[in-house]
């Protein structure tokens, strides 16, 4: 997951230093042949430069540093922020989840992705008090978009999930390929993603089966390693592919 990450985040600064360097030699062909331009549409073009190397840089960082690759360049400054007012909190917040999920076989990358994705960037905190202390500090330091999960205890033990409860024991699913290294981590992502019941494919038929034909007991959706998703809802049968992938 990490590894998909920090490939993102190079792949995106190419593109970015790319832009860069398209604006510049505009700017300096415009300059060359004494093109009479509007002062303001000089101004403009000038200023996106600006913004485009911010964005570099910003997308340096972010491949530098394993915290920034979940929730981008201003997590260390917020995570600075939370450590000066550690008192103040009653208990350390936890964040953001992704710098704490390590994936034991990358193949499965883009297919942990789409299941836990969107929980990586976010903090937890044991109390509602906290939750507005975070926020404040996130406003403070300029990091934008922050969700926060609220959990009753941050000291709870693991979930013992019952075999009942679980997919056929020889299915694979997001939970087996996940390593958590906290507890409130693991369970935090049971409930908001359903790590347990999440089962992985190797291929689009055999996730098609299972997702959809097979009813196998506990078995929420199914993923192949492209991301691809199966399921049924009823009598429905869905499938949807990452965002940004094509039809063949």
């Amino acid at each position: 997951l990490a590894e998909s990450k920090v490939a993102d985040a190079r792949a995106a600064l190419l593109e970015v230093e790319r832009e860069v360097q398209e604006q510049q030699a505009r700017l300096r062909q415009q300059q060359q042949e004494g093109v009479d331009r509007a002062s303001a549409e000089e101004y403009s073009a000038q200023q996106q430069v600006q913004q485009l190397e911010m964005l570099s840089r910003d997308l340096s960082q972010a491949s530098k540093s394993d915290v920034t690759k979940f929730g981008g360049p201003k997590v260390p400054v917020l995570l600075e922020e939370i450590k000066r007012h550690r008192r103040s909190f009653e208990a350390p917040p936890v964040g953001p989840l992704g710098s704490l999920v390590s994936l034991r076989e990358p193949k499965w990358a883009a297919s942990v992705e789409v299941c836990v994705g969107k929980v990586l960037n976010n903090f937890i905190v044991g109390s509602f008090r906290d939750k507005q202390l975070l926020y404040t500090l996130a406003k403070n330091v300029g990091y934008g978009n922050l969700v926060v999960f609220v959990v009753k205890s941050m000291s709870l033990p693991r979930y013992n999930i019952q075999h009942s409860m679980l997919p056929d024991p020889s299915l694979t699913t997001v939970f087996k390929v996940l390593e958590m290294k906290s507890d409130v981590v693991h369970n935090i992502l049971i409930d908001q993603a359903a790590i347990e019941r999440v089962v992985l494919a190797d291929d689009d038929e055999t996730a098609y089966q299972l997702g959809c034909k097979s009813n196998s007991p506990n078995v929420k959706e199914v993923l192949t390693p492209g991301g691809t998703k199966y399921y049924k809802k009823g009598s429905s049968e869905t499938v949807t592919q990452p965002r940004g992938a094509r039809g063949g």
